[in-house]
């Protein structure tokens, strides 16, 4: 008996199947997966700043999406509010509908913030920035815009990519729940409040690849959802 043929949707069309909310895992375990073979690369020119690396992570993984390239791409600096912008975005190809909330090519279903550890050398005074640069003008802190809604506003779930140039991820993951259990009790100057419920949890390191994850939940000001959980993926890189 032969298999029924599925054709494949059109423009405008409502995706079915994966393309509802497995998308979003599929996106995440895509994205996380692809960071060793990225850092590795024979062809991956130098570069040591987030600017440089960012645009490298983004191109290689619409390079390589080969099983969802059917279905999304990625965009290097994503507009946000405020005219904000994130390091980079999953937008899907055809209209979909994701955990009950609809996504077109237009806006993306999932954001993602990279951030060097530590922080280049120009910045060492913000040397906690993977959290917050604290009540500096400037809101440069990565977990920090997500809290103020500044990155991914209408989203439940987020990514920060962590590309560690010195020690290694065991080592960053007690640096920044100890940043954070520091803020504890304390409301910033732009109105986030911190706990030691934000500390990082769910760490899962793997020697073999020197790669790491881990997840973190922040309630949230000034968005369209009331917290954010995030998704924390590390790489050890060298630096050039």
């Amino acid at each position: 008996m032969s298999r029924p043929h599925h054709r494949r949707p059109s423009g405008g069309q409502i995706t079915v199947g994966l393309r509802h909310n497995e998308l979003l895992g599929r996106t995440l375990e895509f994205v996380y997966q692809s960071l060793p073979s990225w850092r590795d690369d024979p062809e991956r020119p130098p570069a040591h700043n987030e600017e440089e690396l960012n645009g490298q992570f983004c191109d290689f993984l619409n390079s390589t999406n080969h099983g969802l390239s059917q279905m999304i791409h990625f965009r290097h600096e994503e507009r946000q509010v405020k005219n904000r912008r994130v390091d980079m975005a999953a937008k899907p190809i055809n209209k979909s509908i994701i955990l009950g909330n609809q996504f077109t090519k237009y806006t993306p279903y999932l954001v993602m913030e990279g951030k060097c550890l530590p922080p280049p050398t120009n910045r060492k005074k913000r040397k906690t920035e993977y959290v917050t640069s604290g009540n500096d003008q400037k809101i440069g802190g990565g977990i920090q815009r997500f809290k103020l809604g500044l990155h991914g506003g209408t989203l439940e779930t987020a990514a920060i990519i962590g590309y560690i140039h010195e020690n290694d991820c065991n080592h960053w993951l007690s640096e920044i729940n100890d940043w954070i259990s520091k803020l504890n009790g304390k409301v910033q100057k732009h109105g986030e409040a911190w706990s030691k419920k934000d500390q990082l949890t769910s760490f899962s390191p793997e020697p073999k690849s020197k790669t790491s994850k881990a997840e973190s939940t922040h309630l949230r000001i000034n968005a369209s959802t009331t917290s954010i959980d995030l998704k924390h993926f590390w790489v050890e890189i060298s630096m050039p």
